[in-house]
């Protein structure tokens, strides 16, 4: 339970459902003294107080537990180096996989509970005699492609309740609960980034930004950047000015210190390799198929050819192009609305532009 709208109402919910419910709050990281008093990290004591009045409210039992270090490790530490090497992480996902179905994960088992229930938009049904990750009912909400990560034999114990229902029945199933936090903010930035600051947070932790060359896609310096931090591919803001058409980033070479800038074809890629695969179903591909595949949170996915490889990797094929994959994103495959695996994008190839 973070404290927010989805979580409680889903506990709630299950309660009402005939669970025992226990409700815990895991305390991951908590914003440092000396920032701007309006902005809070997710995992702040009053996100757990906030947690267990809703417990309270309802009669069962609240924890929090401490887990700043392990988060420190797993994620931030993760976060860092990723940005250091140039490429564009997405925390989120690894947090579901490390922290919620990994460390609480644990806790479950450790207390003999049957069952882990997020307030997540993602639902968990039976196709075949096996659990399978659907979209959420709400496609404007859905987070289906930020859990393609949590492990396969988790999902049979996984609840998802919030999943049914879209965002506006969810508000009003906490106004009927009497939930204080019924019209809470919703937060759109990383927990431990709430000013949205990239290259503030990576230089307080020990990142520096040097300056560094812009180059155009024939090989010319055509200006000057101020730390390659700055950038994720398919960016077009902060490239200065003075270029025929508008520009985009797309490579950044940290060993060089250099981004790469061209037209807006210059970021359309045919094929991207994946690493890390989790396959959410029991029958994993062996050969080519089609599938549909979201390469960001909010893309609306398109057609492409996945090819199974060896060592937990795939090669996946857009016959129409995809706009701006980025190393260290993750690509997602899904058939209609079920989720059958996802990893991490390590690079792009085979540019649509004519020539190149």
């Amino acid at each position: 339970m973070s404290g927010g709208v989805d979580s409680s109402v889903a506990a709630v919910t299950l309660q009402q459902m005939g669970y025992q419910v226990i409700g815990i709050t895991m305390k991951l990281w908590d914003m440092p003294a000396d920032s701007p008093a309006p902005l809070k990290g997710c995992c702040s004591q009053e996100d757990s107080y906030n947690a267990a009045s809703v417990a309270s409210k309802f009669g069962f039992p609240h924890y929090t537990l401490n887990l700043e270090a392990y988060f420190k490790r797993e994620i931030i530490d993760n976060f860092i180096s990723e940005y250091r090497a140039g490429r564009t992480p997405n925390p989120c996902v690894k947090c579901n996989a490390s922290m919620k179905w990994g460390a609480l994960w644990r806790k479950k088992e450790e207390l003999g509970l049957d069952y882990i229930a997020t307030g997540h938009y993602a639902r968990i049904v039976n196709e075949n005699d096996e659990p399978a990750l659907l979209k959420a009912v709400d496609s404007s909400k859905d987070q289906s492609y930020a859990l393609w990560a949590v492990p396969y034999e988790r999902l049979a114990d996984t609840l998802l309740p919030d999943g049914d229902f879209t965002k506006r029945e969810i508000r009003r199933k906490a106004v009927e609960f009497g939930l204080s936090n019924a019209q809470r903010q919703e937060s759109q930035e990383i927990c431990f980034i709430p000013d949205n600051d990239y290259p503030g947070f990576l230089l307080k932790n020990g990142i520096r930004l040097e300056p560094g060359e812009i180059v155009d896609i024939d090989g010319i310096a055509v200006g000057e950047h101020h730390g390659y931090q700055h950038y994720t591919i398919g960016q077009r803001k902060g490239l200065g000015g003075g270029f025929k058409h508008p520009m985009y980033v797309f490579e950044i070479d940290p060993a060089q210190n250099r981004i790469y800038i061209g037209p807006k074809e210059s970021i359309i890629y045919k094929r991207i390799e994946v690493s890390g695969m989790n396959w959410l179903t029991n029958d994993i591909p062996k050969s080519e198929f089609t599938a549909e595949v979201k390469i960001r949170y909010r893309d609306i996915g398109r057609k492409a050819l996945v090819y199974p490889m060896k060592d937990d990797r795939c090669s996946i094929y857009f016959p129409g192009g995809a706009e701006a994959p980025a190393p260290g994103q993750s690509a997602v495959i899904y058939f209609g609305d079920r989720v059958i695996g996802g990893g991490i994008i390590d690079r792009a190839g085979e540019w649509m532009m004519e020539g190149k």
